[in-house]
């Protein structure tokens, strides 16, 4: 059997040939590995910060350093539904899976995936990319308001967007698609080797990427990277639709609902048309399936390539995923929906859920039936009817329910993309286990899948440390200009951690409080979003602490844009200084320093504006501006609010504060006191060591008042209560 001629064989691949395309690219695939896994080493055994970013050691800290956040429940979904895909790749007569040509395959058909129960769970794992699909939305929408919102304008944040997804996808499936056109593919995995990415190439893998492909030049790549595919051309076209949802709500709503109702009768449309509207969704396994034609080959491919390839038919639980995600941004505390609605929803989901589920039974019961439109009416509907409950769930997670935060569903959540990658070949291993080559009942093929599950992750594990997270490094804003602090030397700078991510810093003012800015919490001002890392040097280190209350200055943005940037933050427990020896409170001001003074900024900011990271604290010396100065017409014409703002930096911008070194502290020595005061707090600027235009500052001491006044009434709360 074979697909259509220009396609080259599907099933078919001789040794041979093999030999031939494995050695024409080994030599150069070699020549990178071995650079790689040298700029790892040195990375990993070398304190050069350069090479920070491969050390599998500093890799795995960050890996395993998750709290938790209100985005915790997604951990739960990302897991369930990279499970429920492995289960469904079980197989059965006529799958491409562990049982595939095996004996075993029609007594596991019969026993499991006919069963009225456990056939739609096992049979019905498309469900389990739909799930993928609305996290995928939902992050995009994340990123999008994380990435839109740095004023950069539409294009640039455009860009970045692609460019962060590219190289989270790209490097390892480039690893990937080599490994499986290489011998041991071809020798240990010969079902995968022949029926997969190796008979699609490099040109067919990128013609699914870009929309440039066709049935004929491509289609065995559907087999296995639709999927990655289609996400990425999804992630270009969210940020349009991401956008009309941030500036005319109502519109944005009604488009992307008009697209997932389109999308809908698209997808069952077409799969009517090729007449491949079989097992609730159309599927791989009908290439496979016994006495087909050429004609039914070419009509399948055709079907096969127009559902997979565009985004068009697939899209609809991305777009409810948009929603979701933007939801999730834009309220930073829980919608006002009435409780018995709340409760009605999620019954309804639940309920919802199930039926999709089971909704695919009567194609069980008639396995015969073909094109019905039962079958049409399915694919038309049920998608979107399961994305959006599973949505919902998803936004009940985030605001009413607080799901338990579980370090090891974390961990196995950062490592999907990779499980996804690597189960089918962990699946094609199995296929030549011994005791499923003669294996009679469907407990003998269970046993394989933890298996399976246990070896796609220890995979996962490796290519993350190794390739994904070298390459996808959150883009951690840091000082521009200055050096690397004496570690502990100003025990007083906190690191505040928002969504596993550094965010902020700050400045500890006693046991229990902290100041940094306001705008620090634009996008969250629920404290369990938040902690705090006191008494570190390096980034994630010191001690760990919880937020128990976050005061925001009553007249941010009142004045003018970014006037009394301040934010108090409560953490608990309180610290032990006898116990926390690097760390230390800084006085509040108790005077106003003199024009060029010369002052500290510390701060875990960018070394130069969109440029590399450090994971050490860093500082600069700036000496203080004139406000007259600073607010000309050569400066910041008139936009400086002098009772809550200064500037302090260099004319030529030689240095400077910059994003994600927000809210750090700015302290200049008082010599009358013999003491360090904070003066103010990083706040905000045009660039960053941009010449003419120094950093802007929060001025703390005509704040002291609210700072005094604000911790005393948290401390009488604890009392009356």
């Amino acid at each position: 059997m074979s697909p259509p001629s220009d396609c080259g064989p599907l099933l078919e691949k001789t040794a041979a040939t093999a030999a031939v395309g494995s050695s024409v690219h080994s030599a150069g695939f070699l020549t990178v590995v071995y650079t790689w896994l040298g700029l790892i080493f040195a990375g990993t055994f070398s304190k050069t910060k350069y090479l920070n970013a491969f050390s599998v050691i500093q890799n795995y800290k960050e890996l395993t350093h998750a709290k938790a956040s209100k985005l915790t429940c997604i951990d739960y979904f990302r897991v369930v539904a990279i499970l429920w895909v492995m289960v469904n790749h079980t197989g059965s007569e006529g799958r491409i899976d562990i049982l595939e040509r095996l004996p075993s395959a029609k007594v596991f058909k019969d026993n499991v995936h006919n069963h009225p129960f456990f056939g739609p769970i096992f049979g019905n794992s498309a469900l389990g990319v739909e799930i993928f699909l609305v996290l995928s939305g939902l992050l995009a929408a994340r990123s999008w308001s994380r990435i839109g919102s740095q004023k950069d304008g539409f294009t640039a944040s455009y860009v970045e967007l692609i460019l962060r997804r590219a190289m989270r996808l790209l490097p390892s499936l480039g690893v990937f698609i080599y490994l499986a056109q290489s011998n041991f593919s071809a020798q240990y995995m010969p079902r995968f080797y022949n029926t997969m990415i190796s008979t699609c190439g490099w040109k067919g893998f990128a013609s699914h990427l870009t929309f440039t492909g066709n049935w004929q030049s491509s289609p065995t790549c559907l087999g296995y990277l639709w999927y990655l595919g289609l996400d990425f051309q999804l992630y270009a076209l969210a940020p349009f639709l991401i956008f009309f949802l941030m500036h005319n709500t109502k519109f944005g709503v009604f488009l992307i609902s008009s697209l997932v109702i389109s999308s809908s009768i698209l997808r069952a449309s077409v799969c009517r048309f090729y007449n491949i509207c079989n097992n609730s969704d159309v599927d791989i396994p009908f290439i496979s399936y016994p006495n087909q034609t050429e004609a039914d080959l070419e009509r399948i491919y055709r079907g096969l390539w127009d559902i997979y390839s565009r985004p068009c038919t697939k899209c609809g639980p991305f777009f409810i995923g948009i929603i979701a995600g933007f939801i999730s941004t834009k309220f930073s505390e829980p919608p006002k929906i009435p409780s018995r609605l709340v409760k009605l929803f999620n019954i309804s989901s639940i309920f919802g859920i199930i039926f999709c589920i089971f909704g695919i039974l009567p194609e069980y019961w008639y396995p015969d039936a073909g094109n019905t439109t039962y079958n049409t009416f399915y694919t038309a509907t049920f998608r979107s009817i399961f994305a959006a409950c599973i949505s919902w769930l998803i936004i009940y997670g985030i605001y009413w329910y607080k799901a338990q935060f579980s370090l090891l569903f974390n961990v196995l959540a950062q490592l999907t993309f990779q499980a996804y990658l690597l189960h089918m070949p962990v699946v094609y291993l199995f296929n030549h286990v011994n005791f499923l080559q003669t294996a009679t009942g469907p407990w003998e093929v269970l046993i394989v899948l933890p298996g399976v599950a246990v070896i796609s992750y220890v995979g996962a594990l490796i290519m993350y440390l190794l390739v994904e997270a070298p390459m996808a490094k959150p883009e951690w804003h840091r000082l521009v200009g200055g050096s690397e602090t004496t570690p502990h030397s100003w025990p007083w700078t906190v690191e505040l951690m928002y969504q596993r991510r550094h965010h902020c810093g700050g400045a500890l003012i006693n046991e229990e409080f902290i100041l940094t800015a306001a705008h620090c919490f634009a996008r969250s001002k629920r404290p369990e979003s938040y902690k705090v890392f006191i008494g570190g040097h390096e980034l994630f280190t010191g001690q760990i602490y919880d937020i128990k209350e976050i005061y925001i200055h009553p007249l941010h943005h009142t004045v003018k844009p970014s006037s009394y940037d301040m934010a108090i933050l409560r953490i608990f427990p309180e610290i032990d200084f006898q116990n926390l020896t690097t760390a230390s409170p800084i006085c509040l001001p108790s005077m106003i320093p003199p024009m060029n003074k010369m002052c500290v900024v510390t701060g875990w900011g960018r070394l130069a504006e969109n440029g590399s990271r450090s994971n050490s604290l860093r500082e600069i010396h700036v000496p203080l501006i004139s406000p007259v100065v600073c607010n000309d017409v050569n400066h910041y014409n008139g936009r400086i609010h002098h009772f809550s703002m200064f500037c302090a930096g260099f004319s030529d911008g030689r240095m400077d504060a910059c994003q994600g070194d927000s809210g750090g502290p700015l302290f200049c020595q008082n010599e009358i006191r013999g003491v360090w005061e904070v003066q103010g707090l990083v706040s905000w600027g045009i660039g960053c060591a941009k010449a003419g235009f120094p950093g802007v500052y929060t001025k703390v001491i005509n704040l002291v008042p609210w700072i005094t006044s604000t911790m005393h009434i948290s401390k009488l709360k604890d009392r009356s209560g």
